[in-house]
């Protein structure tokens, strides 16, 4: 019964931290701020809790929702960008494989975490994805949350210089 009350006070306490982020518009809000106010919680009182039978719930709506997402359309345009989506893949493996490499190489995480931790993919995928595999999804998720807040405060002004560059 117990466990039970700390499982509603995590999600209350989830919800509540998605809810501010997101009217802050902090990117990836419901997450980002999820993730941090129960993570607050649980530095703070030593409480919080999920059972991890729902990580296979988590997946499996995250799954459903993108696949849902997915129409006629998105299928027709497809042999359009066949091209620059396998460039575009071939880059980015053969980059975060290096990365991945160097930042093993120069911090006490193991292989599977650097691997994980510069993946380009959302925070709770590559979370959760690493956890099945050994690694530790708190680090991964620490890293990824800091690439997007990094990527989102940085981008704009990039790719602002590189238009007025090559216009």
């Amino acid at each position: 019964m117990e466990t039970d009350l700390i499982v509603r006070f995590t999600i209350v306490i989830g919800v509540s931290g998605g809810c501010a982020a997101l009217r802050f518009k902090v990117p990836a809000g419901a997450l980002i701020g999820s993730m941090l106010a129960v993570a607050v919680m649980n530095v703070a009182l030593g409480t919080a809790y999920m059972p991890t039978t729902w990580k296979f719930y988590t997946q499996v709506s995250t799954g459903a929702y993108l696949g849902a997402k997915l129409s006629r359309a998105d299928l027709r345009d497809m042999k359009r960008i066949v091209k620059p989506a396998v460039l575009l893949a071939a880059v980015m493996l053969a980059f975060t494989t290096v990365v991945g490499i160097l930042i093993c190489q120069i911090s006490d995480l193991t292989p599977a975490a650097s691997m994980f931790g510069v993946a380009p993919a959302g925070i709770a995928d590559m979370a959760l994805i690493a956890e099945d595999m050994g690694a530790d999804s708190i680090k991964i998720a620490g890293m990824h949350t800091l690439r997007l807040i990094g990527v989102v405060a940085l981008y704009p002004a990039i790719i602002g210089f590189l238009v007025r560059l090559l216009s």
